[in-house]
């Protein structure tokens, strides 16, 4: 169901928002009702999971190949 713009919800699920992004990343983005946000790429892969605490609450997952090889916390471990 759309929201208007580039965001959707589901039908069977509300309580997420499924928005298509472009900047800084191009793919798209979920957000749910708690604020917790995935970062998916064009492709479809995770590529951030931030927490709903904000600052310091942050995951990149890095590939190479296609293949998951890093997950980065905030603190750069």
């Amino acid at each position: 169901m759309s929201l208007g713009g580039n965001k959707f919800t589901l039908r069977n699920n509300r309580n997420r928002i499924i928005e298509k992004t472009t900047t800084p990343f191009p793919g798209f983005r979920v957000t749910d009702d708690g604020g917790e946000v995935r970062h998916f790429d064009a492709a479809g892969r995770l590529i951030r999971l931030t927490n709903a605490s904000g600052a310091g609450r942050e995951i990149v997952l890095v590939y190479t190949g296609g293949l998951l090889t890093e997950l980065v916390g905030a603190s750069g471990r």
